[in-house]
């Protein structure tokens, strides 16, 4: 689907978008502790906290989980912002993603990297 948006335009109802307005980015996987919210640091599973520890990442509550949240005060356990833990726009998630992708740039091999030829010496046999 991204190769043929590359290549052609996307028609979306009445709306077209034409591929040179469209900018390909690579996904850049970030590891979220699903039981702390803690981002980058442990997977769910080498989570210090015990499996029955229940934190909201709607509001930040100690008392109950996203599931059961009736508090519409929102409250990013990452940042103290009031957003969603899991949200996009959290500063410290977009921190995480940026250091992600340029570790990821720095591991890349360098066959991969553009190379430039350099120009042919002429050589003549009367010079």
């Amino acid at each position: 689907m991204a190769d043929k948006a590359e290549n052609d335009e996307i028609r979306l109802f009445n709306m077209s978008i034409a591929n040179h307005q469209i900018k390909r980015e690579k996904y850049t996987p970030i590891t979220t502790c699903m039981r702390c919210y803690k981002i980058e640091l442990h997977p769910t599973s080498q989570c210090q906290h015990p499996p029955t520890h229940q934190i909201c990442s709607e509001c930040g509550g100690q008392d109950h989980n996203w599931k059961t949240c009736t508090n519409t005060q929102k409250c990013c356990l990452n940042c103290g912002q009031s957003h969603r833990t899991l949200a996009m726009s959290c500063p410290n998630r977009k921190e995480a993603i940026k250091i992600k992708k340029r570790q990821q740039q720095q591991r890349e091999p360098m066959h991969k990297l553009p190379t430039t030829a350099k120009p042919a010496t002429l050589q003549h046999p009367w010079i």
